[in-house]
């Protein structure tokens, strides 16, 4: 088990070793490009460069980019920077755990770090006798066993992170309905390949190379699917879609392509687009088709993936358990479905109680725990439910820091905790991390607005309201927020009337506030009367609840003001 030793700064020998050693991995000579990242950043480290590690730099001088390259309209380096993370964490927890140096990419930066560790020898051979030493009365530390089994549980835990495969058991059909009755609690497989197009030009298949990467990397973020290679899955554990990608016809540096979502048992095509007319030489565009793709087909709300296994789920009438239960979660905690929210506590509780260590689980349950408690539903426990919200959200991304669910949870308990200096350098790392993930967009960008921080709010919100993609459910009150925050009347109009807009408590508030200065009297009952059925607790001490918010103190009494001017105070609930 290795130990880090933070105050024993590490020579250079020592790191170029390192170094050598991690790049003779064949993990490593296998990915020809992480392995250049790497050797680079931590050159320009030793030689005392490593602040100007950034983008273009990495991408001019390890990746083989051209001079032309732009760091902001492509996503290449840090996708590359994502994949050396995750070989390096794999390395270490392999044929690279007893090394006495270790290199690490810190999340948000291209700066190496360099770690040296203390070697102890963790489990004693079978072929060594037995001790006869007495034992110590006093224990001051924990033993080398107990140390290395700790060490061993996390590599466990993030290798699995890493191969991106669930932690609850997998059977051989992650779709389907068990012979039990119940439901399999794995999420389904996507696998993501470029036909072989003959007429297609050399450069239009470079193109379509790239754009399966992007793709993947794109698709890996998101827990409620599992993205692999053709070639990495086993006849026992087959993929149940497959995203294909081809070049159409050509028109020398214009060219056409066209993607297809296909459900493999039942060859059922469930989604397909096309893109005409791609600029073979623009990044923005062909980055602005992957991005469009990848939300089509991963989005939580209204995604190809997850509709079709809705679908494909309501057939049964067993209690949801594992990857079903995540889907009644999304639909209480993302799209609002307030009939959801028995079964969705229902099933976590079971979930945790069966799994209380499982991250997966540990989010599951924060995320309801956490909903409960912000729209005052009925039988939450107020500080004593948000205290743990904290303590599990905190677990949950201990076990597993590289996926977006435990660390979005984070976010959510360190801002709402009101810990707000370090809640938004927090999300500064995720937003670059993550960047294709509109939940996490709208959750970070709602924050900003609600602490009276409109231009950061806005510069993550306006991007979801693009006229290629579907708005987020979550992303929709927040929109009609920032109209009412800059007083554009008709923007908070049109936000507020839309029918997402009222799955929300803040969305009700919006959409009276909305009918009230139209002068609709009939939408203001309407509405209010819907906030007193919907959300009984936020209604009740709408105060309270702009608190839980953590709206700003001038937000929180313009936002009351303009409800009692709307005459919402006096509305009679139902």
């Amino acid at each position: 088990m290795n130990r880090i030793q933070d105050d024993a700064p590490v020579d250079r020998r020592a790191v170029e070793a390192a170094l050598t050693k991690i790049l003779s991995d064949p993990e490593f000579q296998k990915n020809a490009n992480s392995a250049r990242f790497l050797k680079f950043a931590v050159e320009e480290a030793l030689d005392g460069r490593g602040d100007r590690l950034k983008g273009f730099t990495i991408a001019t001088s390890a990746l083989g980019r051209h001079s032309d390259f732009d760091p902001q309209s492509s996503s290449a380096v840090r996708v590359q920077a994502m994949r050396l993370r995750r070989l390096l964490e794999d390395y270490y927890c392999g044929r690279g755990l007893q090394d006495p140096v270790r290199i690490v990419l810190p999340i948000g930066s291209y700066q190496p770090r360099f770690e040296r560790r203390d070697i102890v020898e963790s489990v004693a051979r079978p072929s060594d006798p037995p001790t006869t030493t007495q034992p110590s009365p006093a224990p001051p530390k924990a033993s080398p066993l107990r140390i290395a089994g700790v060490a061993a549980l996390g590599c466990l835990a993030t290798a699995i992170a890493i191969a991106g495969v669930a932690l609850l058991v997998r059977s051989s059909s992650p779709a389907k309905i068990a012979a039990d009755g119940g439901l399999d609690p794995q999420p389904p497989i996507v696998v993501v390949e470029g036909a072989n197009d003959v007429d297609a030009t050399k450069d239009a298949k470079d193109v379509m190379e790239r754009t399966v990467m992007t793709i993947e990397s794109g698709l890996s973020v998101f827990d409620h699917l599992v993205v692999k290679r053709q070639e990495q899955s086993e006849s026992s554990d087959r993929p149940d879609y497959a995203l294909v990608v081809r070049a159409g016809p050509s028109g020398r540096a214009i060219n056409d392509f066209m993607f297809e979502l296909v459900h493999l048992p039942s060859d059922d095509v469930v989604w397909s687009r096309t893109f005409p007319g791609v600029n073979l030489g623009y990044a923005p565009s062909i980055n602005d088709m992957s991005r469009a793709v990848v939300a089509a087909v991963a989005g939580l709300y209204s995604g190809a993936v997850i509709a079709d296994q809705r679908k494909r789920a309501a057939s049964s009438s067993a209690p949801p358990r594992g990857y079903f239960c995540l889907l009644q979660v999304y639909d209480y905690v993302l799209n609002r479905s307030l009939e959801r929210r028995a079964v969705a506590r229902e099933c976590v509780e079971r979930e945790f109680s069966t799994h209380p260590q499982d991250p997966r689980a540990l989010t599951w349950i924060t995320a309801v725990l956490f909903r409960d408690y912000m729209d005052l539903q009925p039988g939450n426990k107020g500080f004593e439910d948000m205290e743990r919200v904290d303590t599990l959200a905190q677990r949950a991304f201990e076990s597993d820091p590289h996926r977006l669910e435990t660390a979005l949870t984070l976010f959510v308990a360190r801002f709402y905790g009101r810990h707000f200096d370090s809640a938004f350098e927090f999300a500064r790392q995720l937003l670059t991390e993550f960047p294709h993930s509109r939940v996490l967009a709208a959750t970070v960008g709602m924050a900003y607005l609600a602490r009276d921080r409109y231009d950061e709010g806005m510069a993550i919100l306006s991007p979801l309201d693009g006229p290629d993609t579907e708005t987020p459910n979550l992303a929709v009150p927040a929109l009609a927020f920032a109209a009412y925050l800059r007083g554009d009347e008709a923007q908070m109009e049109r936000f507020a009337r839309l029918p997402a807009n009222a799955r929300y408590p803040l969305g009700l508030v919006l959409r009276i506030i909305a009918c009230a200065r139209a002068k609709d009297g009939a939408c203001v009952q309407e509405t209010s009367q819907k906030l007193h059925r919907d959300y009984p607790g936020f209604a009740a001490d709408v105060a309270a609840a702009f608190d839980r918010h953590a709206y700003a103190d001038d937000i929180k009494a313009r936002l009351l003001s303009d409800l009692r001017a709307a005459g919402h105070f006096g509305q009679a609930p139902i």
